[in-house]
């Protein structure tokens, strides 16, 4: 019988120090900037002291918001099973933050 099974990528990090008003773009400290796997949901864990800027279309717009020690949780998969390939966060997204300099990081983890 099949099993569907949710796993994690990341999470990886972005030190607050480097925050700027303009968006710049989030990469591991391996270099991988983009998703490479296909979505269910995305977890945003800013543990900064700052408000930040997310943007996850590829563009630099701001989409979410996340205060300073919050937790955003951001499902793109609902009413199906994981891994049924219907997640919306296509593979290849690439993720932009931008924000005050402040200190602590700023985690997102990639759930596929």
């Amino acid at each position: 019988m099949p099993q569907n099974t949710v796993k994690a990528f990341g999470p990886f990090g972005f030190n607050a120090a480097n925050l700027s008003a303009a968006f710049v773009l989030m990469s591991t400290a391996s270099g991988i900037n983009e998703t490479p796997y296909m979505a269910s949901m995305i977890v945003i864990d800013n543990e900064s002291d700052q408000s930040v800027a997310i943007s996850y279309n590829n563009d630099q717009n701001a989409i979410q918001n996340v205060g300073p020690t919050s937790i955003l949780p951001l499902p793109f998969q609902t009413n199906n099973q994981p891994n049924s390939h219907v997640s919306l966060l296509p593979k290849g997204t690439t993720f932009y933050i931008a924000g005050s300099k402040g200190t602590g990081y700023i985690y997102i983890t990639i759930y596929y």
